[in-house]
């Protein structure tokens, strides 16, 4: 469960710490020592005032911090979180060939500057790990030891908007994809709809899907996504007529409502559909 601004902003120093000592790696003193600035008036001070803690801290403690980091595809024990993003980058499933390229690269950084490779790898593969390996093994000691850290930054910020919620992280998202040919629904249109509040019932967006079947950014985003209920119209009949698969008139399926509620505005809402001339299905996805 993600945590909010407001909550954190009340901790008291040891509630603090068990919340965020893990996000910077085996170092709960980075939070301890960033909790006297509180409160913290966004995310982006909160996480400025972590790192502050790091480059505030004694050069023994920052090389700590480094040496705190496993081996990226190590066979040592990880933290949890470790281990996790180093699975999403692929790297708890190498080759015997490939985990003796990444033993020997690490070994050769470890003994040129006395510190583990570190690499925020999110959004990374194994591919571009390696090839950054290879070129910061060029690197200077005190170059690489800041590169280090702003990696280990980097980490930590990923970490913590796992962990924070923000008021403007809510988003709605939809997909559509064709199960009559097994192909995303290009060009379909639909209509996002408030209901309820006010106004009854209120038209917020109308889009056309495009050539995967999604939209070119989310239905909404950034705030706008609010408590309450929506409704998505899908006009599928039109879609079947112009790919030639509507069949007689009146089509079994003209449009198809979902009719959704969100109870949480800092969430992700995923409503795809899938689709066929005589029946669809949906689930919140994300």
């Amino acid at each position: 469960m993600k945590l909010s601004l407001d909550s954190i902003n009340r901790m008291n120093r040891e509630q603090f710490v068990d919340a965020l000592g893990w996000v910077f790696e085996h170092s709960p003193w980075v939070a301890e020592r960033a909790w006297i600035s509180r409160p913290f008036a966004s995310f982006g001070q909160l996480s400025s005032k972590l790192e502050e803690a790091v480059e505030q801290s004694a050069l023994d403690e920052q090389l700590a911090l480094l040496c705190a980091h496993p081996d990226l595809a190590g066979k040592l024990k990880m933290t949890e979180v470790s281990v996790k993003e180093q699975r999403g980058a692929g790297l708890d499933e190498l080759s015997p060939e490939d985990y003796e390229q990444f033993r020997a690269g690490n070994q050769a950084y470890k003994d040129k500057f006395g510190f583990p490779f570190i690499i925020a790898v999110r959004g990374l593969n194994k591919d571009s790990i390696y090839t950054a390996l290879g070129k910061r093994l060029g690197d200077e000691w005190d170059e690489e030891r800041i590169l280090a850290l702003k990696e280990v930054f980097k980490i930590a910020q990923f970490r913590l908007s796992d962990l924070i919620m923000s008021p403007n992280d809510g988003k709605l998202t939809t997909h559509v994809l064709d199960v009559s040919c097994g192909a995303p629904a290009s060009g379909m249109k639909l209509e996002l709809w408030e209901i309820g509040g006010e106004v009854g019932r209120r038209l917020l967006r109308s889009v056309v899907t495009d050539e995967d079947g999604r939209l070119d950014a989310p239905l909404l985003s950034g705030g706008e996504l609010k408590v309450g209920q929506y409704e998505l119209v899908f006009y599928v009949a039109d879609y079947f007529r112009e790919k030639g698969l509507a069949g007689k008139e009146p089509p079994f399926l003209e449009c198809i409502p979902i009719r959704f509620g969100v109870s949480d505005a800092g969430s992700h809402y995923h409503v795809p559909l899938l689709v066929a001339p005589g029946g669809y299905s949906t689930y919140r996805g994300s």
